[in-house]
């Protein structure tokens, strides 16, 4: 599979989760958890294929700004996002479904700019790339 096409298998199943949210807070949980998870796969494979040296997510976040690739919110954004991974993933039921349902719209939002952001420095920046 092409570099490109790894990319847009991403963003397309990002894409395909926001837009078919199960009903459930457990099951949003889930559905967030594992964009989120994609989301940064994404980040990784970006920074891989613009050369910045393999570091932890932070590090290499701080570099995409430097590279102008993101800008400082929207990175302060995506480490939000990171976070919101982390508390979903370790399963604390009563305050995750409170969490789901405070932060589901900013999540939405955070990731649907993520997806149009990609789209865009694939086309401008990595078009080049097998």
């Amino acid at each position: 599979m092409k570099r490109i096409e790894q990319y847009q298998k991403k963003l397309d199943i990002i894409t395909e989760k926001l837009n078919n949210l199960p009903d459930s807070p457990g099951k949003i949980s889930q559905s967030h958890q594992s964009v989120i998870e994609t989301s940064m796969d994404i980040i990784n494979l970006l920074c891989e294929d613009l050369g910045v040296k393999k570091n932890d997510l932070y590090s290499n976040l701080d570099e995409l700004i430097r590279l102008n690739i993101f800008s400082p919110d929207f990175v302060k954004d995506l480490r939000q996002l990171n976070a919101m991974r982390y508390l979903l993933g370790n399963q604390i039921t009563n305050f995750q479904d409170n969490l789901v349902a405070a932060q589901i719209e900013v999540v939405q939002k955070i990731l649907n700019e993520f997806v149009l952001k990609i789209d865009e420095i694939i086309h401008e920046r990595l078009s080049h790339i097998e």
